[in-house]
């Protein structure tokens, strides 16, 4: 099938890598490193247990930058790398 004169295929954009925090990994997957970042111990005796974020970014600068963004107060005490996150393709978080 042709296109007549004035008819256009619209191209399909393809999603920007840059604007997604995870990336395509060694085995085709998308991947994410998980972050655990913990916060001083709270002053309240009915919670003797640190404030902890966790964060999956493509590094711990992003997840720093991350964190930084939406937890404006939450001051940083250990960052724990816990595993790599794999995300299958048409997962809510692709």
């Amino acid at each position: 099938m042709t296109c007549t004169r004035g008819c256009r295929m619209k191209a399909q954009k393809k999603s920007s890598v840059k604007s997604s925090r995870f990336r395509p990994g060694w085995g085709g997957a998308c991947e994410a490193q998980l972050w655990s970042f913990t916060g001083p111990q709270k002053i309240s005796e009915d919670d003797d247990t640190p404030e902890a974020v966790w964060v999956a970014a493509e590094s711990l600068e992003a997840a720093l930058q991350y964190v930084r963004q939406h937890h404006d107060d939450f001051i940083v005490t250990t960052a724990r790398f816990v595993s790599m996150v794999t995300l299958l393709s048409g997962s809510p978080l692709d």
